[in-house]
C-alpha cells in the first residue's frame, strides 16, 4: 500500500510537508515527526508509541526507510545520503484530521 501511495506522489518532500504547520517546513521534520504522520496515515494509530506493537514499530521504521530513500531520490533533494535527524521536533504539528476534535461555533 505504502508503494502505491508514493508512486502517486511527485515530490515526496512537499507531499510530507503539507502534512504540517511548522515554521521551516520539511527541514524541521525528526524522524519521530515522520514515524508519527505515517503511523497515523498507514496503521490508523494516533499514539504510535504505545499503541504499536514490535511487528508493527518494525514495519513502520522499514517505512520510514524507504521514504527517506524516495526523497533521496527526488531532484529537490540536495544529500544523496539523506536522513530524517533522530528525535522530535514538538514544534512541528501534524495535522490528523481523523484524530483531532471540531470545534462547533454558531
Amino acid at each position: 500500500l505504502f508503494e502505491r501511495c508514493l508512486d502517486t506522489v511527485t515530490s515526496p518532500q512537499d507531499f510530507c510537508e503539507s502534512w504540517y504547520r511548522c515554521e521551516h517546513g520539511f527541514a524541521d521534520l525528526r524522524r519521530g515527526n515522520v514515524e508519527e504522520w505515517l503511523a497515523w496515515g498507514m496503521f490508523h494509530k494516533h499514539d504510535y508509541e504505545n499503541e504499536m506493537n514490535h511487528e508493527e514499530r518494525a514495519e513502520l521504521s522499514d517505512i520510514v526507510d524507504r521514504f527517506e530513500e524516495a526523497c533521496r531520490k527526488d531532484p529537490s533533494c540536495k544529500h544523496d545520503d539523506f536522513r530524517f535527524p533522530e528525535g522530535y521536533n514538538d514544534k512541528a504539528i501534524l495535522m490528523k484530521f481523523s484524530g483531532e476534535p471540531v470545534h462547533h461555533q454558531h
